[in-house]
């Protein structure tokens, strides 16, 4: 699929070179899927790439899919729909359109419809009155919330393939996650152990990434401690490393997902959870379009 002259795949591996990693002898490489689009970055373009060549070749009339007010998903899935002229709606968990709210402003400006659900409606999900009235009324593909399917896996293994050529070996792949559908693409394509640092609070996420694969998977550890509470939830110390982390490398972070990633991978090096010598792979999977959202929500107590 043609997207633009912005377009960056493969995109870029960098070694990234702090104190601590020459201290503990570790090398630490970053997968830049950040870099891949201006408004389509990350692994949000790997997850949409062939759900808009699916939707294109078999002639559907409108795409749906779902998310929260501050999605990276919406706000990818968004832009696509201008890009590519589809006609989207989102059905947005949360309570309605909010004018300050960056990601939302996009949709509206993107000319994606916007449906607000409650969470208890939200959880229904494809049960939901008006996309079960769209269903009806014509060919409309149902987009899993986060992209999560198996052409948003099929997306992921590409960016695996681009890795080898760019880099020794590495002896573990770092991840974040939120639905599992990235984790578990890496997953399927590697035997190189994977270390996947969920977004969300609790201990189903390596449930959620074996339901991915259908079946189970052993090449693969969910580091469950650098949540920071839950999805969103950030602290004084997670904002301050993010911030150091940009001035010393040049990377910028979120504070959903990779902020939390990194703020791990780093407080392990510290620890000597990887041996002398070791090679890490952490993939940067965008989303840097939440900064915004961050700063709208809490600009007056933090800001990146």
């Amino acid at each position: 699929m043609m997207l633009s002259e912005d377009i960056r795949i493969p995109s870029p591996v960098e070694e990234i070179d702090l104190p601590i990693f020459r201290e503990k002898k570790v090398k630490v490489f970053v997968k830049r899927e950040d870099l891949i689009h201006p408004m389509l970055s990350g692994n949000k373009w790997r997850k949409l790439k062939y759900n808009l060549d699916h939707y294109t070749s078999n002639g559907y009339s409108r795409m749906i899919t779902f998310g929260g007010a501050f999605s990276n998903h919406l706000h990818a899935f968004a832009s696509a729909c201008k890009i590519f002229s589809v006609a989207g709606t989102a059905f947005v968990r949360g309570d309605g359109f909010d004018a300050s709210n960056p990601t939302l402003t996009h949709l509206k400006d993107c000319g994606v419809e916007m449906v607000f659900l409650d969470r208890e409606a939200y959880k229904l999900k494809q049960q939901a009155k008006k996309a079960m009235e769209y269903l009806k009324s014509g060919k409309v593909f149902i987009l899993p919330e986060g992209g999560s399917n198996e052409l948003g896996m099929k997306g992921v293994k590409e960016m695996m393939e681009e890795v080898h050529p760019m880099m020794p070996t590495p002896d573990v792949i770092l991840v974040s996650a939120g639905t599992g559908c990235t984790a578990a693409g890496i997953i399927a394509c590697t035997n190189i152990k994977v270390e996947v640092y969920p977004a969300l609070k609790g201990s189903f996420m390596p449930d959620l990434i074996n339901q991915h694969l259908n079946g189970v998977r052993v090449n693969f550890k969910c580091i469950e401690d650098y949540h920071f509470g839950g999805y969103a939830k950030v602290s004084e110390d997670l904002v301050s490393f993010i911030r150091a982390f940009k001035e010393d490398t040049g990377i910028p972070l979120d504070t959903v997902y990779t902020g939390k990633l990194f703020y791990g991978m780093v407080e392990r090096i510290k620890k000597d959870m990887y041996a002398k010598g070791s090679v890490l792979l952490a993939i940067h999977t965008g989303g840097l379009q939440g900064i915004e959202g961050f700063n709208s929500r809490f600009g007056s107590k933090f800001r990146l």
